[in-house]
C-alpha cells in the first residue's frame, strides 16, 4: 500500500464546489438586498410625495399598504443580509477545516514516501514538532540585564517590587544576597498561522524560581501584552511568585490563548525578572517553528563574564559563542530557523579580577 493518503472521497470534492459556488452568489444576493431596500424606502415615502397633507378620501387603505410593502421589503432585505453572512462564516469554517485536516493527512504522507526508511520515533518527532505546525515565531527577540542584589537596587525598584524583593532577601537562610543576581528579561515576538483554518496561538511563559523553596517574591512577570489590547499583566499590577498558595512551587506560569484566522499575526510582548545565582546559566529556547532569534545581555555593574552560545545546528559556520570580554555587552543572532527546544544559552559568572576577559568570537 502507498504511504500517500487517498484523496477526499468524491462527494467531499462535490460539496466544495458547491460551497464556492454558494460563495460565489453572495455578490449577486448583496444586489438584490440593496435593491429591496431602496425599493423599500420609495415605498416607505411615496404616500406622502403624492399626496403629502390630504390623502384622497377612500383610499387611505391604499396609502397604509404602500408604506407597510415598503416596511417589509427593508426589513427582510436585513434580514437576508444577516443571515448571508452568517451562512458564509459557516462555510468559510468549514472549508478551512476541512482542507487543514486534508493537509494534516498529506503532510506525513508525503514525507513518508520520500525518506521509506525513517526510523518511527523521528518521524513521530518531525511529524509533532514541524509537520502539525499551525504557527511559525519571527522577530524574536530577548533583551536580558543583569544586576548585583543589593540594596541600592532594590530601593529604585516600584513600589510593589520593592516590597517583593524586601521579603525574599529577609527569607533567605542558606544563600547571602551578594551571591546573587536579578535577571531582568524583556522578551518579544511575533507568530503567523500558517495553517489552513483558523487556530488558536497558545503563549505561555515561565520564569523558573530556583531560589531557595518558599522565597516569596523571587521572580514576577511585570508585563504581558498581546498585540495592541491593555496589558493582561501589567500597569503596575504584576503577577509575583509566592503570592497564591496554589502557584507552582517550582515556577512562575502565565498563559494566554488568542484565536488567530489563517494569515493573520499576533505579537506578544513580556517582561520579567528572577533571581539567580552568580554563577549561572540560563537556555532561551523556542518552542515552535522560529524563523531565527537574537539574545542581548547587558552586564550593569561590569563585574561579570558573559557568554552566549548557540544551541542549535550550524551548517553555515555562523559565529556560534560571543562574551562580552572587558565590556557590558554581548549579543548573539541566528539568521537560520529553529525548530523546538533549540536556540541560545546564557552564561554569566563573577570576572576575575586579575585574569580580564578578551573579546572573542569563535565559530563551531
Amino acid at each position: 500500500m502507498s504511504g500517500l493518503p487517498q484523496s477526499p472521497p468524491a462527494q467531499d470534492k462535490r460539496s466544495f464546489k458547491q460551497k464556492f459556488e454558494e460563495l460565489k452568489r453572495t455578490v449577486r444576493e448583496r444586489r438584490l438586498a440593496a435593491g429591496a431596500i431602496v425599493a423599500g424606502i420609495v415605498l416607505l415615502f411615496l404616500p406622502y410625495l403624492l399626496e403629502p397633507e390630504h390623502p384622497l378620501p377612500g383610499v387611505e387603505w391604499l396609502y397604509h399598504l404602500i408604506r407597510d410593502l415598503g416596511i417589509a421589503a427593508i426589513v427582510s432585505a436585513v434580514v437576508a443580509i444577516l443571515l448571508e453572512k452568517q451562512s458564509k462564516r459557516a462555510i468559510e469554517s468549514h472549508f478551512n477545516d476541512q482542507l487543514q485536516e486534508f493537509q494534516d493527512k498529506i503532510k506525513p504522507g508525503l514525507v513518508k514516501a520520500m525518506y521509506p526508511s525513517l526510523p518511527p520515533e523521528l518521524f513521530a518527532l518531525v511529524e509533532e514538532s514541524l509537520l502539525k505546525a499551525r504557527f511559525v515565531r519571527n522577530i524574536y527577540r530577548t533583551e536580558v540585564e543583569l544586576h548585583d542584589f543589593t540594596d541600592d537596587y532594590i530601593k529604585v525598584q516600584p513600589a510593589l517590587i520593592r516590597n517583593a524583593l524586601t521579603k525574599c532577601k529577609e527569607s533567605l537562610v542558606a544563600i547571602r544576597p551578594r551571591d546573587l543576581v536579578v535577571l531582568e528579561m524583556i522578551s518579544s515576538y511575533e507568530v503567523e498561522n500558517i495553517s489552513g483554518g483558523e487556530a488558536q496561538w497558545v503563549v505561555p511563559f515561565q520564569v523558573a524560581a530556583v531560589i531557595e523553596e518558599g522565597c516569596p517574591g523571587q521572580c514576577a512577570i511585570t508585563l504581558f501584552k498581546i498585540n495592541s489590547e491593555a496589558p493582561v499583566i501589567g500597569g503596575g499590577k504584576p503577577k509575583i511568585y509566592g503570592e497564591r498558595p496554589e502557584d507552582d512551587p517550582n515556577a512562575l506560569v502565565h498563559t494566554e490563548r488568542v484565536q488567530i484566522k489563517p494569515g493573520d499575526k499576533g505579537f506578544v510582548k513580556i517582561h520579567a525578572y528572577t533571581l539567580r545565582h552568580a554563577t549561572d546559566s540560563e537556555a532561551w529556547l523556542v518552542l515552535m517553528p522560529s524563523e531565527g532569534m537574537t539574545v542581548s545581555v547587558t552586564d550593569r555593574n561590569e563585574n561579570k563574564a558573559i557568554t552566549l552560545t548557540r544551541l542549535a545546528p550550524n551548517p553555515k559556520n555562523d559565529i556560534a559563542t560571543v562574551t562580552n570580554g572587558q565590556g557590558a555587552d554581548a549579543t548573539l543572532e541566528i539568521k537560520q530557523f529553529l525548530l523546538p527546544y533549540q536556540g541560545i544559552e546564557i552564561k554569566w559568572r563573577p570576572r576575575a579580577v586579575n585574569n580580564p576577559q578578551k573579546i572573542s568570537a569563535a565559530a563551531s
